[in-house]
């Protein structure tokens, strides 16, 4: 008889914690706890950059590249015209966001002025997160965003700018 009033309790206590740990999930999936707005997104975003002081104002471009066949017909680029480094640079219009530079802001891009990288037969690819260095070493230049023609990949989390690079590819 004791041994089934103890089965009983434990029975209890097991519905008890199981309508508990069910009301908790249910509880925060209504107020919106697990939903992907608590998550901090981290954008990949690629486009033309101006730094001022600790901010990183930015336009986004669309590079095209010649593999993308139905894109480069969409555009009615010609190859000859439009895009004969292999790729076409898409900004029907400037739309600028500003995103802050922190002092954890990652800078990677191609030492080609050899002022970090004293291998010159490497691939002289540095990182930084100095930005003086990167304003410095890399192609990137103190214009404005009009007039910038080198684009520029960046991670964005939080409205913080986590890294820029540079393709060199692109700096040609």
């Amino acid at each position: 008889m004791a041994y089934e009033r103890k089965c009983d309790r434990m029975k209890k206590y097991l519905l008890i914690f199981v309508v508990g740990i069910f009301t908790y999930f249910i509880v925060n999936a209504y107020t919106g706890f697990f939903s992907r707005d608590n998550i901090s997104e981290v954008q990949n975003l690629e486009g033309y950059i101006y730094i001022e002081d600790n901010e990183l104002y930015f336009d986004s471009v669309e590079i095209v590249t010649g593999n993308d066949m139905d894109r480069i017909k969409e555009l009615n680029l010609i190859e000859a015209n439009d895009y004969p480094n292999g790729y076409y640079i898409y900004n029907p219009e400037t739309d600028v966001a500003s995103y802050e530079l922190t002092d954890d802001t990652q800078y990677v891009f191609t030492d080609s002025k050899l002022l970090f990288v004293k291998e010159a037969d490497s691939d002289r690819i540095y990182e930084t997160s100095e930005k003086q260095e990167f304003i410095e070493g890399s192609s990137y230049q103190n214009i404005s965003l009009e007039q910038q023609r080198i684009p520029y990949y960046i991670v964005i989390q939080e409205n913080q700018v986590i890294s820029i690079r540079e393709e060199f590819i692109y700096t040609q």
